[in-house]
């Protein structure tokens, strides 16, 4: 046994979610998203000078932000606090609102006249909305189940009130009136209604009037001035930026931003001049006229992400890629360089499933559900290495893996307020892919094994749709045999009611797969499932409290699990169960791979690899 350690490689931190915020004139705020290392705030003028804010964990990410005056600026990005920063000073501070956790989007409305905040979010269980006077600094009242959508999107005053778009699985309105605090629900808006009320007018949030001229699909729509309108159609790795003449109706590029979309870009006051902070923390500025690229310079946003895959490519190095950067790195084991290697895939969003075959290293994304292949003897640059082989339509998030022979296998959950998902394959031999969209319907497969010496697939499915984004299923959760070749159905067998999903972890003995359901009374349940004979659970297994599902990772030997308890790694043979050695205790560990013989561990800081642990 032996073991390495070596730092977490610092990535660009990714500046995502949030809309870049005009300040006054020419001043601009925008902040990265990063659990690990907490938010990078930037202010940045418009010649391209700028000054940094750290903000340690819990505060991840600001999806929504609102001045008050030149100096001061409230932040929100979890519905039970807000923040208030002095932009002068860096000086900030937090406050408890007394509403449950929730991820705050964009839109948080700030009423000047009577200084109060009203921001919304979904708890898990109810999508709630909190008023918060920043004049007292205390909570005006938390509204309870504002509405059955889930995302804030936009907010603009109007006729005394504000108006706010809430989104997902369909788009809503209410209206808040702050003077008399009330919190009412307006009815339906059209699709796409957020992304016109989302527009910075010189006078502020505003409506887009009107609809947008012929060639403008795909395009959203971000600022306007003079009569004049601004969009953004995101590419793999770029923005088009588009200007409409209100008054002339013709619509027509401007340029091309690189690793942006319409959060990214904004104008300054006076309409002359088009900025950008980049989702990598780039600076760009351009002629709004003309196009011209006037400026570029890159910000200090460095940061340790949180990592969501590892992947050993050799005795001296790790692959790893970062929560929501869709970037990836290696850390030298020997040296302990690490280097940032740069884009992993199109879009936005991160690497959630990887696979090591043949030398290569197959990558699946997040938001797009698209495979990429990366070559590491190769030069790194995308989109030439690594590079998309498949791009499934209708896939979001890579949730589940396997491979069969030459031929890798992936569920993807689909678009956020949808049930079901996507089966997507890519045989790394031939270079073909296909897909399967929605195998069973209004499920989504959730965890997926190749069953050794067969053609078949023993998965897990939920009922719910992405991050509970709508209303689940009324028809149970299931335990599926999927043929590997084509992914179709071989066999399905309903769970007890109330399961909300099932999952295949692991081989439990020769013929037999540990699973569990989560959902029923009792908490999770596990038990023993057989390919050969595939039933619903006739009883339970009772493992020690110990094993967790979160903490669970199968060696791919039967019985044989890594399973994570708090700070210790420990080996269990859990066809006993019993404990069979500690591996490793490393506080703040989060995330465990099982690589080969060996483990990696990750920290908040360090990556710590434990060679010649596994038997």
């Amino acid at each position: 046994m032996s073991s390495l350690r070596v730092p977490v490689p610092k990535t660009r931190d990714p500046f995502v979610n949030t809309p870049l915020l005009r300040i006054g004139p020419d001043r601009f705020w925008t902040s990265s998203w990063n659990a690990t290392s907490g938010s990078t705030g930037v202010l940045v003028r418009a010649d391209g000078s700028a000054r940094t804010y750290r903000f340690p964990p819990p505060h991840a990410g600001f999806y929504s932000a609102a001045a008050s005056g030149p100096d001061t600026l409230w932040l929100c990005g979890d519905l039970s606090r807000v923040v208030r920063l002095t932009l002068s000073t860096g000086r900030w501070e937090a406050f408890p609102t007394g509403a449950d956790p929730g991820l705050v989007f964009q839109g948080m409305a700030l009423d000047e006249e009577s200084g109060k905040l009203l921001v919304v979010a979904f708890t898990g269980r109810t999508t709630d909305a909190v008023s918060f006077d920043t004049r007292t600094r205390r909570t005006v009242r938390v509204y309870r189940d504002v509405t059955p959508q889930h995302y804030l999107r936009a907010s603009f005053p109007e006729d005394g009130g504000v108006r706010l778009a809430v989104e997902t699985p369909e788009t809503e309105l209410l209206r808040w009136d702050p003077a008399g605090e009330r919190l009412h629900r307006g009815g339906p808006a059209p699709e796409g209604a957020a992304e016109r009320w989302r527009l910075l007018s010189e006078r502020g949030p505003a409506a887009l009037e009107g609809d947008p001229p012929a060639g403008t699909d795909g395009v959203r729509w971000f600022a306007g001035h003079g009569g004049l309108v601004y969009g953004a159609r995101a590419g793999a790795d770029h923005a088009e930026v588009v200007r409409w003449d209100l008054g002339g109706g013709a619509a027509r590029a401007l340029c091309r931003v690189p690793d942006a979309d319409h959060f990214t870009l904004a104008l300054t006051a006076d309409g002359r001049r088009l900025v950008a902070v980049t989702r990598y923390g780039e600076f760009h500025r351009f002629d709004a006229a003309t196009g011209r690229h006037e400026l570029r310079t890159t910000l200090d946003t460095d940061a340790v992400g949180t990592v969501d895959c590892l992947v050993r490519l050799d005795d001296t190095t790790v692959l790893g890629t970062p929560f929501i950067s869709q970037r990836f790195w290696t850390a030298d084991l020997v040296s302990g360089r690490g280097t940032d290697m740069g884009r992993a895939a199109p879009g936005g969003g991160q690497i959630t499933r990887t696979w090591h075959v043949g030398g290569k290293v197959y990558l699946a994304a997040y938001a797009g559900g698209e495979l990429t292949e990366y070559d590491p003897s190769l030069p790194a640059g995308f989109p030439g290495n690594p590079r998309v082989v498949a791009a499934p339509p209708g896939a979001m998030r890579p949730v589940a893996s396997t491979r069969y022979g030459s031929t890798l296998v992936y569920s993807a959950t689909h678009r956020y307020g949808r049930l079901g998902c996507v089966l997507a394959w890519h045989d790394v031999r031939t270079g073909r892919s296909g897909h399967v969209d929605d195998p069973l319907p209004e499920q989504s497969v959730q965890s997926m094994h190749r069953v050794p010496g067969t053609a078949a697939i023993l998965a897990g499915t939920a009922r719910h749709a992405d991050m509970s984004s709508r209303d689940p299923s009324a028809a149970p959760c299931r335990l599926v045999l999927l043929d590997a070749p084509g992914l179709a159905v071989r066999e399905s067998v309903a769970m007890p009611h109330g399961a909300d999903h099932v999952t295949v972890h692991g081989r439990l003995d020769a013929t037999g797969w540990l699973c569990g359901i989560a959902g029923l009374p009792g908490g999770y349940r596990w038990f023993r499932a057989d390919p050969a004979a595939l039933a619903a659970p006739g009883r339970f297994l009772p493992l020690p409290d110990v094993i967790t599902p979160e903490g669970l990772l199968p060696t791919g030997r039967p019985g044989l699990y890594v399973v994570r308890v708090e700070d210790r790694v420990e080996l269990w043979d859990l066809a006993g169960p019993r404990r069979l050695r500690v591996l490793g205790t490393e506080p703040g560990v989060y995330r465990v791979a099982v690589q080969g013989g060996g483990v990696c561990l990750v920290t908040p800081g360090e990556l710590v690899v434990l060679d010649g642990v596994l038997p």
